[in-house]
């Protein structure tokens, strides 16, 4: 019997020992939610932050009730949902449900409520955040797996938005590559066409100045003698060599001009053809290089139907 009454002292004491660390507990509890509340309105894009808030609220003797100024702040952003007509009606609804989720950051409805708009916003990967948010308030949803099969649609939406991003991104990168390689391999032809027409020029050029056929010799005329024999005439030496001077500098400057050009060119085409790889949308460009092959497209004189540009032809140089 004594047995009996020690074990019950002993319950007792347990139990009253007990009742007081649970309301500890509760109380540092709400101590620390209500800094974690405060802390996030101080900084409202810190995920983590939200997401610590959200689960010390699991842990509350009750949740605390809706205040005036939230209930204010869904009637707007319901007001603005039902009479949107563009994407910027349902972004101005989504920042109202964000303001009332600053100030119920507990509060789940808030997050599927603003995830649903961000949806039809276009935003799939703020409404990914928000539906998770959502399912981390309310584990218990009725809806959890509707809400589920929404994210996997979201995710999906989402991997496609990223890819046609970098496409986009990829496809600009490629036509500067284009752009700047054309205007160098533009640079380059000219300085082409200039060394050969100054090729051309210094070899067709004759000696300059006063002179007399070979059937009439070398004489002397006004104290210049005319001895020097260049294609059948006679010049002066001071014009036969001044001749031979420009012809030199002239045939030096071609072929320093088509050597240039050339190298310009080649930086020209390398510059194109270094950049990404054109995504699948992207049409031929002015100088793609692919499994080996240096593919140059060339326009034609004729134009497409329906003012549909020009027509692009390929000529492929096989290295």
């Amino acid at each position: 019997m004594k047995r009996t009454h020690l074990f019950l002292w002993l319950a007792c004491l347990v139990c009253v020992g007990i009742a007081p660390a649970r309301h500890l507990s509760a109380k540092d509890t709400q101590t620390d939610f209500d800094q974690a509340v405060a802390n996030l309105q101080s900084d409202p894009d810190n995920q983590i932050l939200r997401r610590r808030t959200i689960q010390l609220a699991h842990g509350l003797e009750s949740r605390p009730k809706k205040s005036e100024e939230q209930a204010i702040l869904e009637a707007k952003a319901v007001y603005l949902a039902k009479s949107a007509a563009s994407t910027d009606d349902y972004l101005a609804a989504v920042e109202a449900y964000k303001k009332a989720s600053l100030l119920a950051p507990w509060d789940g409805n808030l997050y599927f409520n603003q995830g649903v708009l961000e949806q039809q916003g276009d935003l799939p990967q703020d409404a990914i955040r928000d539906f998770k948010l959502y399912l981390l308030a309310e584990p218990d949803a009725a809806d959890h797996d509707q809400v589920l099969a929404r994210l996997g649609k979201l995710e999906a939406l989402q991997d496609k938005k990223e890819t046609a991003a970098t496409n986009a991104a990829t496809q600009k990168t490629w036509a500067v590559h284009q752009t700047v390689g054309g205007i160098i391999a533009g640079l380059g032809i000219c300085g082409i066409i200039a060394g050969g027409v100054e090729l051309i020029v210094s070899s067709v050029s004759t000696p300059g100045g006063t002179f007399y056929t070979q059937s009439q010799g070398p004489q002397v005329y006004q104290g210049t003698n005319y001895n020097t024999l260049y294609q059948g005439d006679y010049y002066t030496a001071a014009s036969y060599n001044q001749f031979i001077s420009d012809q030199r500098s002239g045939m030096t400057l071609g072929w320093t001009l088509l050597g240039v050009g050339a190298a310009v060119t080649v930086v020209g085409i390398v510059v194109a053809v270094s950049g990404p790889s054109a995504p699948p949308v992207v049409q031929q460009g002015l100088f793609n290089y692919k499994d080996g092959r240096l593919a140059m497209g060339v326009p034609p004189m004729d134009l497409m139907p329906r003012g549909q540009g020009l027509r692009t032809t390929l000529l492929h140089a096989q290295f």
